[in-house]
């Protein structure tokens, strides 16, 4: 829904409107109160609005509406534009608020009436190529710019197309389709005077286009054929030229495309004076003189072919091997991509350590001979693995081994269930007599999909010679510590297919037993080369890429991210502070990686931002911190709802300064297992919301806080209830700051430490600075705290300094306490 103010455009609604804008008071002043004639109008969803030139509007939304829209030109208020243009240059409107290339566009339009007119082009080859179809064109041009409208209560100048579609009874009342102005007496009078000039006019013309040698073009007038121009065309071009020729020399924005503007000025001119006397009458045709040449047809690239992978069956899981019953890791990059570890969620892909090793045909799959499924009809004689779908490596087909007729046996792929290649398939390759067991490696999480069938099935094998082979002269190989992974299948070689082998610079894998054993079981020291360079007895195996393990992909890449590497830069990045890691994180991708490491951010401080940002959230889940401290800050509801669901690793928070309406964020039940809690002058916190936290959410018996070990409220306004249900709740608290709790009373003391209480045994550190209801009294029940270290009774104005030395002697029967402040006690051993 949006709602128009307009105003005419007559010379004093102009003058006031240019007036108003350089007041600097349109703020306060409503031009439209001003304005002799202003009209409201109200538009709904689904309404084209077309405003006509330089009229002034306002525009209201009352309610978020989305609308397109823009300005573009034509040639029947040329005056008006010009006019307008120039208000806009005095009132100082920005450039990106304007008509943009206006003067540019100007030029054009005169170049594309004298081309249409006369068939003579000022453009340059280039834009000729382009423009008037001279040549193949495969670029489009568009002289429409379209904007968003600006939505706002201020007046605007628009420029806008007249009224299109407004027609009168009489025919010759219509200019190319648009209303004309004057009357039809007046028009009457003016074609009487004219009458006896055109006939000669007309021979004049024809005479001096048949003298001219140019041959016509798309998009131009056919060579004899007189086209009148309307009077509102003709005063517009005229005024569009007079503007032209005044403009200085660095302000004429002659556009690139006109290769002689002088030349241009001066043949329009000519044009004008020639169609100075057209008849109206003969003008009002309804067809555009200026319109663009038809675009040649383009031929549409041929479609692509079916590839072999769209074929394929996407497999399932099989939900029994270790991977599919693994967690996610959440450090590999599929994890971080996931939005429950903070990602973006762009890859939609699942954690590479639960990559399923062993995946399956859907239960959709049908065959495609017979139409069942996995559930065929089994007969008393047949096999199971006969009537088991099975789908080929090479050409994809699906379908049972006993519906195909085809004569002679398939291969079964071993390392992949229902992967087979079929009779044909294999009876058609070369050295399919000699029998190969051939298997399939994939590394330790990788997914055996079928695209990786595919690359494999070329049966580049992975074979390892029994015999040791003499290593050639001069060849350097380069021994790598054996990383841990399952040890490599040897195989007889294979010697029809040993020469299509992929062999991998880098990648050297020794076969045989651990490095170990190599260094007890080698005689001597290797034999040393003419280079200098030593030469393993036993040559290095090279494997094909698809090959090889994780690990082992990335040394053979060049070692771009091996793990003994991550390790080490890990271990020199924690020397560093905040600051710099964040600077060493821009220097490649690998460390980004590497410093966002959580054993890195263990602890993330943001108390010194108040806002926090959705980037600064996104970077916390991507560190996954075990204390997070978000004291003072401004952190609303939904972030911190956003952030606890997302870190299942979170023990301590700091939301000390918060408000109540961040903090009960905790009261859901995805709230992680906290071990230390501060909420130390919280906003609006009291025994109400304290009951909220603690008390189990849901249909659970165990509070979501059972796992404190230390809780800090110091300054709420709670009373005896909250440390009952401390004392129920909390079985494992060892520390809890009750400081300047102005509620709290020697009987509070009392029931903390009263029999049965789990708090009598296990609080070790109780600060209880600034209770001003305290006195001597508390000591007594105090005594009881077995396992108490440290003791805070500053600023408690009931509590004297010789209670606290008699307490102290009495306690150091056993263990030794001293007052190493004021009224602060301390175990010393």
């Amino acid at each position: 829904k949006m709602v128009f103010w307009l105003i005419p455009p007559t010379p004093q609604n102009l003058e006031l409107y240019e007036d108003w804008v350089l007041s600097g008071k349109q703020g306060d002043i409503f031009l439209g109160d001003k304005a002799r004639d202003c009209q409201r109008i109200e538009l709904k969803q689904g309404y084209t609005f077309m405003i006509p030139s330089g009229w002034i509007h306002a525009v209201y939304t009352p309610e978020d509406t989305l609308v397109f829209g823009g300005n573009f030109l034509h040639s029947f208020n040329i005056p008006m534009q010009l006019n307008i243009y120039n208000i806009e240059d005095r009132t100082r409107v920005p450039a990106k608020f304007r008509y943009p290339f206006y003067y540019e566009m100007c030029w054009y339009v005169l170049e594309r009436y004298l081309y249409c007119l006369t068939n003579t082009s000022h453009l340059t080859p280039e834009f000729q190529k382009h423009s008037l179809g001279v040549g193949e064109c495969t670029h489009t041009h568009n002289d429409l710019y379209f904007s968003v409208s600006h939505l706002s209560s201020r007046f605007n100048l628009c420029f806008c197309p007249s009224l299109s579609g407004l027609t009168r009874d009489s025919s010759e009342n219509k200019l190319n389709g648009h209303v004309k102005n004057g009357t039809s007496e007046e028009n009457k009078d003016r074609d009487d005077d004219e009458e006896g000039k055109e006939e000669e006019r007309e021979s004049k013309v024809k005479m001096e286009e048949s003298d001219e040698d140019v041959s016509p073009t798309l998009g131009a007038t056919k060579l004899g054929v007189r086209v009148n121009l309307t009077p509102l065309e003709l005063e517009g071009l005229w005024n569009l030229l007079g503007k032209l020729e005044e403009l200085p020399a660095h302000k004429k924005c002659v556009p690139a495309g006109i290769r002689n503007a002088p030349a241009l000025l001066h043949d329009i001119r000519a044009l004008l004076e020639d169609h100075r006397n057209d008849d109206p009458k003969l003008s009002y045709t309804g067809k555009p003189i200026v319109k663009w040449p038809k675009r040649p047809a383009v031929p549409r690239p041929a479609r692509a072919a079916t590839s072999l992978s769209a074929l394929r069956r996407r497999r399932v899981r099989c939900k029994r091997c270790a991977a599919c019953q693994r967690e996610e890791c959440g450090e590999c990059n599929f994890c971080r991509d996931m939005r429950r570890f903070g990602g973006p969620g762009r890859m939609k892909k699942g954690c590479m350590m639960r990559q399923c090793l062993a995946p399956g045909l859907p239960n959709s799959a049908v065959c495609v001979l017979c139409g069942e499924g996995q559930g065929k009809q089994e007969l008393a004689d047949a096999s199971p693995s006969s009537t088991t779908l099975m789908e080929c490596s090479n050409c994809a087909q699906i379908a049972h081994p006993d519906c195909i007729k085809v004569p002679g046996e398939g291969r079964i792929n071993k390392d992949l269930p229902s992967c087979w290649e079929c009779p044909k398939c294999y009876q058609d390759k070369d050295g399919s007599s000699s029998e190969v067991s051939h298997h399939f490696f994939f590394g330790m999480g990788n997914i055996c999909s079928l695209t990786k069938v595919k690359r494999t099935v070329n049966f580049q094998l992975i074979k390892a010679a029994v015999t040791p082979r003499p290593a050639p002269p001069g060849q350097i190989y380069t021994q790598r510590k054996n990383l841990a992974r399952p040890p490599l299948r040897n195989h007889a070689p294979d010697p029809a297919r040993s020469d299509r082998h992929t062999h991998i610079r880098g990648s050297n894998i020794h076969t045989g037993g651990s490095h170990e054993d190599e260094r007890r079981t080698r005689p001597g020291r290797p034999e040393r080369t003419n280079n200098g360079a030593s030469s393993s007895r036993v040559p290095p195996l090279h494997l094909p890429l698809s090959a090889l393990h994780d690990g082992e992909r990335e040394l053979a890449n060049g070692g771009s991210e091996p793990g003994c590497e991550r390790e080490v830069w890990v271990s020199v990045f924690r020397y560093l502070t905040r600051a710099e890691l964040c600077v060493c994180m821009a220097v490649c991708k690998n460390w980004y990686k590497w410093s966002l490491d959580k054993r890195l951010w263990m602890r993330i401080n943001l108390t010194v931002s108040k806002a926090i940002s959705p980037q600064a959230l996104s970077g916390i889940i991507k560190r996954q911190p075990v204390a997070l401290d978000l004291s003072w800050t401004s952190i609303s509801k939904k972030q911190l709802t956003w952030l606890v669901n997302r870190l299942p690793g979170l023990k301590d928070l700091m939301l000390s300064g918060c408000s109540w309406s961040s903090i009960s964020a905790l009261s859901s039940t995805s709230c992680p297992l906290l071990r230390t809690l501060d909420l130390r002058w919280a906003d609006g916190v009291k025994d109400g919301q304290i009951r909220d936290l603690l008390n189990p959410p849901g249909c659970d018996n165990r509070s979501q806080l059972r796992n404190m070990q230390s809780f800090r409220l110091a300054g709420l306004e709670i009373s005896d209830s909250t440390l009952r249900l401390v004392i129920r709740h909390m079985p494992l608290l060892t520390r809890l700051d009750l400081s300047h709790c102005g509620g709290l009373t020697d009987q509070s003391i009392n029931l903390l430490t009263a029999v049965g209480s789990s708090t009598r045994n296990t609080l070790t550190e109780l600060n209880l600075g600034g209770c001003s209801k305290l006195t001597d009294a508390c000591l007594w029940y105090l005594r009881r705290l077995s396992c108490l270290s440290l003791l805070d009774l500053r600023e408690c104005k009931g509590v004297s300094r010789k209670a606290c030395e008699a307490f102290i002697s009495e306690l150091s029967v056993n263990t030794l306490y001293c007052l190493s402040e004021d009224k602060l006690i301390q175990r010393i051993s």
